[in-house]
């Protein structure tokens, strides 16, 4: 038991360390934190919120043009009720603490917001399917924190964007961040532009 203790204790005095250190970098210069579509399956997050994760599922990506068999990203994917019923606490408690020392939120695979692609642990990516979120609780929250932070965010269309989310990410405010591979048309819509 001490042994834990005092690996608990290392890693409480390094995240304490790293908040002195952000604290000093945002008063220099605005930061733009970036919030990850997962954490670690063995991480502190994973033990924490154990009871609201689908333990035998991880989050990936379903097969497109630039990957034929889609991606398991080995990340375990929170439960849409289980995460509702507790008032959105995990994802509100990540939001705060990321904003706390940044001008502005990047958000990775924003389209987690709407839907993630589960794949059975064991099992290949092509196996996975879409769990859908409840989209509209979660941009409603992300205004909040944002707007109580005077923050901006942005998110990473990358992948497999259903109809209407950029749509309805614009209409929230949150800017859009896309990689020109992906995209088919030019950043104005002028159709004339092809990819070389």
């Amino acid at each position: 038991m001490p042994a834990e203790v005092d690996r608990i204790t290392f890693h409480m005095w390094q995240q304490w360390l790293f908040d002195r250190q952000l604290t000093s970098a945002a008063q220099t210069i605005p930061l733009m934190q970036d919030l990850p579509i997962g954490f670690s399956p063995d991480g502190a997050d994973a033990w924490a919120w154990q009871d609201l994760l689908a333990a035998d599922m991880t989050v990936g990506a379903p097969s497109d043009l630039f990957n034929a068999t889609g991606q398991d990203w080995g990340l375990p994917p929170f439960i849409p009720h289980t995460l509702r019923a507790v008032g959105y606490q995990p994802f509100i408690e990540t939001i705060r603490v990321i904003l706390r020392h940044a001008g502005g939120l990047r958000i990775d695979h924003v389209m987690g917001l709407f839907r993630l692609w589960w794949v059975p642990q064991g099992s290949p990516p092509r196996d996975g399917a879409f769990v859908r979120y409840a989209a509209e609780e979660l941009l409603a929250i992300l205004a909040v924190e944002s707007a109580r932070t005077q923050a901006i965010v942005v998110g990473e269309h990358l992948g497999t964007v259903e109809d209407g989310v950029r749509e309805i990410l614009a209409e929230q405010q949150v800017l859009s961040y896309r990689l020109l591979w992906f995209e088919d048309q030019p950043p104005n819509g002028r159709r004339s532009w092809r990819r070389s």
